[in-house]
């Protein structure tokens, strides 16, 4: 789902490119082709970044070729080769950093241990770790897609996002659809009455499926 998007946006810039050239074959030094080569210049620079991050060897090379002064026809083959190879690692779904591998076993163990304590009928439990799994979840989408996960508590003072904060934001960022938003909100309304003692405002059958539904959300989103 996610590289699927992701290869959108780089289609775009590709297609762009190719316009690009097309109109200016034999100009490049007109206003137009200012213009035009300044576009384009932002469009790679904020493709790479959505996708990879500003601190990737994806990002650094794209802006390392585009921070001459005169973007000629020679610095945009380096940064489209840069995007094409991208687009094939994603494409081929080579394109997850370590630090996510490692994250996505740690969230594998705790759903796991959730897993053992539903088979305990440790549902109250079970519920809160499920539902804290899936805030550490989406905390992790955030950072990966450049959404800050603090917010002005209108006193100058840091505090954490809330969860159904990160999870509205992230839809908003087209990190998954709205379906998922409202799942997730319900999601995360189990693991609050579990952790409020509100026993009876779930059943056990919801948690089960909300282990199963987290479980394949982190899959997917990670995609």
């Amino acid at each position: 789902m996610k590289s699927e998007f992701y290869i959108r946006q780089l289609d775009n810039v590709l297609k762009e490119y190719e316009t690009f050239l097309s109109n200016h074959q034999y100009d490049t030094s007109s206003d137009g082709y200012t213009e035009d080569s300044s576009g384009l210049r932002a469009m790679m620079k904020g493709a790479v970044m959505r996708i990879t991050g500003k601190d990737s060897h994806y990002t650094k090379g794209v802006f390392k070729a585009l921070e001459v002064t005169y973007a000629d026809r020679h610095v945009f083959q380096t940064s489209i080769g840069i995007l094409k190879a991208l687009r094939t690692e994603l494409e081929n779904g080579y394109f997850k950093s370590i630090s996510e591998i490692i994250q996505a076993e740690i969230f594998s163990d705790y759903l796991e241990m959730a897993e053992y304590l539903i088979e305990g009928s440790y549902i109250d439990a079970a519920a809160v770790i499920v539902g804290s799994t899936l805030e550490a979840h989406l905390k992790e989408l955030c950072k990966l897609n450049n959404i800050d996960i603090e917010i002005d508590n209108g006193k100058g003072k840091k505090i954490p996002k809330k969860a159904e904060q990160m999870n509205v934001d992230l839809c908003k960022n087209d990190s998954y659809p709205k379906t998922y938003q409202i799942q997730i909100t319900a999601w995360l309304s189990i693991r609050n009455s579990a952790a409020h003692a509100n026993y009876k405002d779930y059943s056990s059958d919801q948690v089960k499926n909300m282990l199963f539904g987290v479980r394949q959300f982190i899959l997917t989103s990670h995609q």
